[in-house]
């Protein structure tokens, strides 16, 4: 016996007559091809390497705080933490489809440090600076304050 099924205009037409549409199957194969392309793409690894300016770190222990404190519990995607005091810089590398960079910079800044965001892609220079937790900074050791 043959399914028969109506369409939107009330008429009936025949099931096996509809597959056999070459247009259809064209249409079926592409969006079946398309759909393994794009999914197959989300799954890449984005990993970034960031530099972040802290202008308070100013001394090797200011450096060791920061690199204990990240990454923090709800942040698990940053793989490297590397704090450099004499040029004030923190490099982060991180996953960047699990964690925004602007997470990790406002992590940062609730620990009580000051940072200059990092470079957008367009510009070299930092273009704005986000004020640390003023809690925060009151906790830290004098030479980061």
């Amino acid at each position: 016996m043959i399914n028969m099924f109506k369409n939107h205009t009330s008429s009936w037409i025949n099931r096996s007559t509809l597959i056999h549409t070459p247009s259809l199957k064209a249409c079926i194969v592409v969006t079946a091809l398309l759909t393994t392309l794009f999914s197959t793409g989300c799954y890449r690894n984005d990993v970034q390497i960031v530099d972040i300016r802290v202008p308070a770190m100013g001394s090797e222990a200011c450096a060791n705080y920061l690199e204990q404190k990240l990454p923090p519990r709800d942040l698990q995607n940053i793989q490297s933490v590397k704090a450099d005091p004499t040029t004030q810089i923190v490099t982060v590398t991180f996953e960047a489809r699990k964690t925004a960079l602007r997470n990790i910079e406002h992590h940062i800044a609730a620990l009580g440090f000051d940072i200059e965001g990092a470079p957008l892609k367009h510009k070299q220079e930092s273009t704005y600076l986000i004020p640390g937790n003023a809690q925060a900074k009151a906790a830290l050791p004098k030479e980061c304050q």
